[in-house]
């Protein structure tokens, strides 16, 4: 057997982490999914920035005044016509009414801080992220002397575990920890709120930060020396090492609780700690391998894995994507995840735990896209477990849902805020494109109908999800409203974030939302009957729900069909009055393909097709990083696979750091994303959405999966000639294929977890072949027809086409 590349799973620098003011955005990361570490990888002075996922501040919550009369006033200006008066109603009446609300942004605990006592040149420079285990390691030659600093926080330990090792034992370093150093304006305010309450000391050569957070408790970090073969002295607030050939120091990390607690707590717990590091990386290596190898994907065998990051992206950017930059961004987003979330801790964040700066641009969770793309990549790789700190998340605001719907809209149930951050939930961003948006508890609710499908958690069932989709259902039955037709009439409709072409200013910014409060938006009736339809399937058999079933059936009735425009493109609003605007990033009106399956089945309709064309038209100058994976899903779910991967050369042209972070947008304005330069002060902020909607993007391409079906290679890039990928999960069970387009050839295996039926069809380039399957003999492929078995749990199907 072949040995597997060493640098299979590992990520690659030549250069330490360069984005200027902003080293955070470059630094490779490293998590346990509570706490996180950024490590910037410079040689003289190392920077270890480290995150919490409960410590958040700056957020305002304010007493929520009732405006539900905006709601008839709103409808009244639409059904005149007169949208741009009717935009910005209930906006307007709640900040009449004095309203000021201010989501909590997450807050940099503190930087863990090396400056090493060597000086001259040096050379051999080199970081390296080992994904498979989450340690990252920085190492050069300096005056013939190897120096290594190796880094990664403990899934079975709770620590951070840092490591410098010298050659020779001539190493010396200054070793403290302070308060996270920006660059920006934030940093002095922040500095000037805890500055009375900031410790940085060092007691019994122990190190200890602590700093009071605006809600009173306390959040720091104790660091201790492990093991140490040199001299350690004391001096102000720091460790100075000297003489050593080795040291390793543990990092314990705090959040809302009280510092003396913590620093008893903690410092009791690093004396427990084992004092060999390999023994504590092993400890942790094991679990983290569990989850990273969940489901596994190889496209380029027998190729060389260790080039740089800046070697990859540089290729990119002149030429497209590489195999192996593709692979290494699934491998690298599926890492992102499950190290920055867990199930019982707080949902993966647009920054992970990874943010640099004390405000940080758009880092809340926000639920008109983003949070969802981050998950939609979770059922299929494996990860069924982290949706339940999605669903705890969103499960612990419905009072604050149901005061929304009933103080801006006057109905029962929960209105579902698009932005949210933990404990607020509070209509918030009081903007017409977020007040009037009305989908995110459907949406949301889709995911938990997912998670259930998967995992059979009857517990999750009865307990969170039934309760949350109860009272979404009884917002959308009181907001919906039926015209002269018996059709329903959603108004006021927002189409994530765009604006109707004929309500746009002619002072277009991309971030200004001119006018997007208007009627009958595509993605709500795709939402909101899509919801309907998995509420019918989970309470079916239920006895208590069953006048609610009825009900919901009955409003199925009176949907309006979704519309195609002049250019034989879906609408984006389901009425003839508003016209469509395609310089836009959101593709909400594309939901009833991806990530909804309404219309998958219909892609060769002329429905069907004016999905397609939605897609096309829309302008490339437009775009956002998570837009193009976006995009990319929407072709994958098509069967565009060629079309999906030029979305991917796209994105990894223009929105990916050094460290292989996703972006917003480029910076460079070079004319292949909308550019924010005059709109924002970080005018690229890091959007870690992209790299998981990339993750997804490859799956879909890869594999369709429902209840019924499985799609095998279903947009399968012609660039993409051969590969593997195993464990990949549908609801009953998991499949893995290897496949060669040119020969052509495929082998394969479905496992089912419980007793199941499944159809399965076989890509394009398999027309004709001979399927031989081990419960059934041989028979040519048809590739309208696919092939059906049936499965009792723990037996498994071979397939071999050729």
């Amino acid at each position: 057997m072949k040995k597997a590349d060493p640098y299979k799973y590992s990520l690659i620098g030549k250069m330490p982490a360069t984005w200027y003011k902003d080293s955070w955005k470059d630094a490779f990361p490293a998590g346990n999914g509570e706490i996180g570490i950024s490590v910037y990888g410079g040689v003289k002075e190392e920077t270890v920035l480290i995150n919490h996922c409960e410590l958040w501040h700056w957020g305002k919550r304010s007493a929520l005044p009732d405006v539900s009369g905006s709601l008839k006033q709103t409808r009244e200006l639409i059904d005149q016509g007169k949208y741009l008066e009717a935009n910005a109603i209930s906006s307007a009446a709640l900040h009449n009414q004095g309203y000021v609300a201010e989501l909590y942004k997450p807050c940099p605990v503190g930087d863990f801080k090396i400056r090493m006592h060597q000086e001259g040149i040096f050379k051999n420079y080199r970081r390296e992220l080992n994904m498979e285990t989450g340690e990252i390691v920085v190492s050069w030659i300096g005056d013939k002397i190897n120096y290594e600093r190796r880094a990664f926080v403990s899934r079975a330990d709770e620590v951070i575990i840092y490591q410098i090792k010298a050659s020779k034992p001539i190493l010396g370093a200054d070793l403290w920890l302070q308060m996270h150093e920006t660059g920006y304006d934030d940093y002095t305010k922040k500095l000037e709120q805890i500055k009375d309450s900031l410790e940085c000391e060092v007691k019994d050569q122990v190190l200890y930060y602590a700093a009071t957070n605006e809600d009173g408790k306390d959040y720091g970090i104790v660091g201790n020396i492990l093991s140490c073969d040199g001299e350690v002295v004391v001096m102000q607030d720091k460790l100075v090492i000297t003489k050593a050939r080795e040291i390793t120091i543990a990092l314990k990390v705090f959040a809302c609780t009280k510092r003396e607690r913590a620093y008893c707590e903690a410092v009791e717990h690093l004396k427990q700690l084992d004092k060999v590091y390999n023994v504590l990386l092993s400890k942790h290596a094991k679990l983290h391998k569990a989850l990273f190898h969940s489901a596994s994907l190889t496209l380029c065998e027998n190729k060389p894995m260790q080039r740089s990051n800046e070697e990859l992206l540089l290729e990119a950017y002149s030429e497209g994507s590489s195999l192996l930059l593709i692979e290494k961004l699934w491998h690298y987003g599926r890492y992102l995840f499950i190290s920055g979330t867990r199930k019982d801790t707080q949902p993966f964040n647009l920054y992970g735990l990874w943010g640099g700066r004390y405000e940080l641009l758009w880092s809340h969770h926000m639920a008109n896209i983003n949070i969802q793309m981050m998950y939609w990549q979770a059922l299929v790789g494996g990860y069924s477990e982290t949706m339940k700190a999605l669903i705890t998340y969103y499960i612990n605001l419905m009072e604050d849902f149901r005061e929304n719907a009933k103080k801006i809209f006057g109905l029962p149930g929960i209105y579902m805020s698009a932005g949210s951050t933990p404990g607020y939930g509070l209509a918030n961003q009081v903007v017409p494109v977020i007040t009037n948006w009305i989908s995110g508890a459907g949406w949301i609710a889709a995911h938990f109908y997912e998670y259930y499908r998967y995992t059979l958690d009857k517990e999750a069932l009865h307990k969170y999800i039934l309760p949350f989709m109860l009272e979404a259902l009884a917002f959308y039955e009181a907001f919906m409203v039926l015209d002269e037709k018996g059709d329903y009439t959603i108004y006021p409709s927002v189409s994530p974030e765009n604006t109707p072409g004929n309500l746009n200013k002619k002072s277009f910014k991309h971030m200004s939302h001119a006018n997007p409060t208007a009627k009958n938006a595509t993605m709500d009736f795709a939402i909101i009957k899509e919801f309907l339809n998995h509420f019918i399937d989970l309470c079916e058999n239920l006895p208590d729900y069953q006048e609610r079933v009825i009900r919901c059936k009955e409003m199925l009735k009176h949907f309006p069909d979704y519309q195609v425009n002049e250019e034989g493109a879906i609408k984006e609003w389901m009425t003839k009055e508003l016209e469509d605007f395609y310089y836009h990033r959101h593709l909400s009106h594309c939901y009833p393909i991806f990530p909804g399956r309404e219309m998958v089945n219909e892609r060769d309709t002329l429905l069907g097709k004016a999905f397609e064309k939605a897609v096309d038209l829309r302008i490339l100058g437009g775009q956002s990083g998570w837009s193009l994976a976006f995009m990319a899903c929407i072709n994958a779910r098509l069967g565009r696979g060629n079309e999906a991967l030029l979305c991917l050369n796209h994105l990894t042209r223009s929105c990916l750091t050094n460290s292989l972070f996703t972006l917003h947008n480029d910076w460079r304005k070079m004319g292949m994303t909308l550019d924010m330069s005059r709109e924002f002060e970080d005018i690229a902020p890091v959007q870690l959405d992209a790299n998981l909607g990339i993750v997804a993007a490859i799956q879909e391409m890869l594999l369709y999966a429902d209840q019924k079906i499985l799609k095998v290679l279903p947009a399968l890039p012609n660039e993409w000639e051969q590969g593997t990928f195993k464990d990949f999960h549908f609801c009953d069970g998991v499949i893995a294929v290897e496949w060669n387009q040119k020969k052509p050839w495929l082998n394969g295996v479905v496992k089912a977890n419980r007793r199941t039926k499944i159809l399965i069809y076989f890509p394009s380039f398999l027309e004709g072949k001979e399927i031989k399957m081990s419960l059934n003999k041989s028979q040519t492929i048809s590739l309208s027809n696919g092939i059906e078995f049936e499965l009792e749990k723990g037996e498994a199907v071979t397939f071999c086409i050729e």
